[in-house]
């Protein structure tokens, strides 16, 4: 493997250094969501007659009329005081799904997931700990990891998931500035639901020490081993195997490993696996590994 050269190392040495200079111009994030008041023109029979209809519309989540309305529909119904974290959560996983597979544009698509951080951290303030500390104390929401529960989990992994992919879009300073903290949030739920989402963190940790700057074998190593554990532990997950081709096999140039599991993905009927929660995003992750395999077809 080449080892970069003087020029490269001081080109990247200058570009690190003018980060850490102007990381006080990195992207900065408030939340309004936090300090929203309940609308209590929202009656009981209101609220459920729409919360049913949201249910129905998330069930065909991978349809793009259907996501759209269910923001809609979810936010209206997010001010009244009969909404549950467990709603809340939700939404914050509507805009990342919305982000990642229905958004054409970065900007508009950074956009998206930022509301899905506001969102999964107006859930997390539904711990009082948590919301006394981060919104009363203004404390960075890193900073008060500890008062979070196994409860908890799912909102910090969405949390971290739209805020880390906001970061990526802001440039060089606020990937620098929120990295380590999105990490920090990731083994957090690690510690509290190490299996959530069919191997949500392996596949964090699995593109993370892909992406991670420097190509090291080292990281690559890792990349390779958390995917593998996710693709043991959940080998019908679509993403496990989608992910591990788009950021591990393309990575090291390896067209076998990349096209074998893509391949799975693109032949495999979604119907006969027993995930049945998991179908919308199923349908998506399989229309996604179509794409790629169609734009790098076979030599």
């Amino acid at each position: 493997m080449k080892h970069p050269n003087a020029t490269t190392l001081l080109k990247l040495y200058s570009v690190l250094a003018a980060a850490l200079l102007f990381s006080g111009c990195a992207s900065a994030r408030k939340n309004p969501l936090l300090s929203q008041a309940p609308d209590s023109a929202i009656s009981k029979k209101d609220f459920l007659k729409k919360s049913h209809e949201a249910d129905r519309l998330w069930n065909d989540r991978n349809e793009s009329q259907s996501l759209s309305d269910f923001i809609r529909l979810e936010e209206e119904l997010s001010r009244s005081r009969l909404q549950t974290k467990e709603r809340l959560v939700r939404l914050a996983r509507a805009h990342y799904i919305r982000a990642e597979y229905d958004l054409d544009g970065e900007s508009a698509r950074a956009d998206e997931w930022d509301l899905g951080a506001d969102w999964a951290e107006k859930a997390l303030a539904e711990n009082r700990c948590f919301r006394r500390k981060v919104v009363d104390r203004k404390m960075p929401p890193d900073q008060a990891l500890s008062c979070l529960n196994a409860r908890d989990a799912d909102a910090l992994y969405w949390f971290a998931s739209n805020l880390g992919r906001w970061a990526s879009k802001q440039g060089l300073s606020t990937i620098l500035k929120y990295k380590d903290r999105v990490k920090k949030m990731i083994d957090r739920v690690r510690e509290l639901s190490p299996n959530y989402l069919y191997g949500g963190i392996y596949r964090y940790y699995g593109v993370y020490y892909a992406l991670i700057p420097g190509y090291t074998d080292e990281n690559l190593k890792k990349s390779r081993k958390y995917f593998e554990t996710a693709l043991k532990k959940y080998p019908e997950y679509f993403s496990n195997h989608v992910l591990y081709a788009q950021y591990y096999a393309a990575k090291v140039g390896d067209d076998s490993l990349f096209k074998k599991h893509l391949s799975f993905v693109a032949k495999e009927n979604p119907k006969n696996i027993s995930l049945k929660d998991a179908y919308p995003e199923q349908l998506l992750e399989q229309n996604r590994a179509k794409l790629l395999l169609k734009e790098n077809p076979a030599p």
